[in-house]
């Protein structure tokens, strides 16, 4: 009768290739996924220098490996003889996902929040803001970070990261970013030159926040802080702000300006006055 465990995987390794950064990697056996999990006790773990494997059996860690080549016995595996009754020696089977961690610290995690309203104390009304930012996040807990972020996955990029946390990240960086800009009354004028003790005041509390799930939070930065055209009060704003601008580089003020306009309906009215009563 043919065992359940064969073929047993005899080699278990991940390479990734790709644009998408990778924290997480199920190993998946090319020619039959579904015999991924047959290992045993000759199988050889192959980890790359920016990688840790961590094996699951029966709803619990089993191992933990850094960098190097490993061969999966009960040496390095104890647990394997309380879960199978796997004595020493012998090519023993037993089943087990192993996972592979990137603990690489990639750059090019970028976020945004969706529209914040706040009441800007340059122009006394609310405006529709947008923030974005870029950080890099790295993985020190493999364990607390498959635990509680991978489940049932057989994978998890840098894309699904984001994805997952986009509304937990945005309401904390939305309120940290206004409280800030509250307390110190700084303006859609100024607020430019805040960027930088904006990225420190609000990097330590997202620091906490992804240290929950085993990263670790690296050059958390705020790289524009701008009014959202796309509302219809902040099309507005821009508009008037363009008008300011042009006023003041032509060196007359809006109150002069209107004071122009007035004048010149007074001139077109005068001479529309004339020339009628030339022609009477």
């Amino acid at each position: 009768m043919k065992s359940f465990f064969n073929p047993l995987i005899d080699v278990v390794s991940w390479e990734h290739s790709g644009g998408d950064t990778v924290f997480a990697w199920k190993f998946q056996y090319k020619n039959k996924p579904e015999l991924s999990n047959n290992l045993s006790t000759y199988t050889q773990l192959i980890v790359a220098e920016s990688q840790e494997a961590v094996l699951f059996s029966k709803g619990q860690i089993i191992g933990k490996f850094g960098p190097g080549k490993h061969t999966l016995n009960t040496e390095n595996l104890p647990l394997l003889r309380s879960l199978f009754g796997i004595p020493f020696g012998g090519k023993n089977p037993f089943t087990a996902e192993v996972w592979f961690v990137n603990k690489l610290m990639p750059l090019n995690i970028d976020w945004s929040t969706d529209t914040m309203m706040y009441h800007d104390p340059d122009y006394d009304t609310m405006v529709p803001l947008l923030a974005k930012g870029r950080y890099g996040l790295r993985v020190t807990d493999s364990e607390r970070f498959l635990v509680k972020l991978v489940g049932t996955a057989n994978s998890f990029t840098a894309r699904e990261l984001t994805d997952q946390f986009y509304g937990a990240t945005v309401a904390k960086t939305k309120s940290t970013l206004l409280q800030f800009i509250l307390d110190n009354g700084v303006g859609l004028k100024r607020v430019s030159a805040f960027l930088e003790p904006l990225s420190k005041g609000l990097g330590p509390s997202m620091a906490v926040f992804w240290e929950e799930y085993g990263f670790q939070l690296h050059n958390f930065y705020i790289t524009s802080i701008e009014v959202d055209s796309s509302q219809e009060a902040g099309a507005r704003i821009l508009k008037s702000m363009g008008q300011q601008s042009a006023q003041a580089i032509a060196g007359y003020t809006w109150q002069q300006s209107q004071a122009f306009e007035l004048g010149d309906k007074a001139i077109d009215s005068t001479s529309n006055a004339s020339g009628h009563g030339g022609l009477l």
